[in-house]
């Protein structure tokens, strides 16, 4: 018995990877993540959490989502905690918690997607024009060149997308802009307003000194 207990052992963690491992490519075909590093770098990191014993006791499917999070916020890839959520199907919130034991456990300096990163796909998706969403970018960079953002990454968004669009189609699009991004209408709205106010001042100070 002695003998054989070091192979079992080894049977049994080849066997918890291996299925672990064959849950991070069936996430990453089905949100998609086509970047094959992201792949990899999750399963070698999931591999590296279960030889500390961070794995034991914790729900699989969050810790993976974990994962596949701070690595598409590393490699600034448009999947966002909605839908690791949504695939998943676990709770954001708790998503959000591994998240930060993983970081705090392996010593990773974790910085959330900016805003740029989310801006072509949610515009596409929300059917907007070419010109506009390259509008929406460029109010983004402006914006975080001002240090005018807040401290909601989809709320800048949803402003920006706001922004690029022609004045007379904005308040219908605002109801389309907030379900979409899952966003108060209210908070979506007063950032606007604060961005919009800031952003005209700004552009009237430069023509000014002209």
């Amino acid at each position: 018995m002695k003998v054989r207990f070091p192979n079992l052992l080894r049977n049994k963690e080849e066997r918890v990877l291996k299925i672990a491992g064959d849950e991070i490519n069936y996430f990453c075909d089905l949100i998609p993540i086509r970047n094959r590093v992201v792949r990899e770098e999750a399963i070698k990191l999931y591999k590296e959490l279960y030889k500390r014993g961070f794995t034991k006791g914790r729900n699989r499917f969050r810790v993976i989502g974990a994962l596949l999070y701070i690595l598409c916020c590393e490699y600034e890839l448009p999947v966002f905690l909605e839908d690791i959520e949504f695939f998943t199907q676990e709770k954001a919130e708790k998503i959000e918690g591994v998240v930060r034991d993983i970081c705090e456990e392996l010593k990773i300096n974790f910085k959330p997607h900016s805003p740029e990163v989310g801006l072509v796909r949610y515009g596409y998706e929300l059917g907007m024009e070419q010109s506009e969403i390259t509008e929406a970018l460029r109010v983004i960079y402006e914006a975080k060149a001002r240090k005018l953002l807040s401290n909601d990454v989809k709320v800048d968004m949803g402003t920006a997308l706001l922004l690029a669009k022609e004045i007379e189609l904005r308040r219908s699009f605002l109801r389309r802009v907030a379900r979409r991004l899952r966003v108060r209408e209210d908070e979506l709205l007063r950032n606007f307003e604060r961005l919009r106010r800031s952003l005209i001042c700004n552009h009237f100070r430069e023509t000014k000194n002209l």
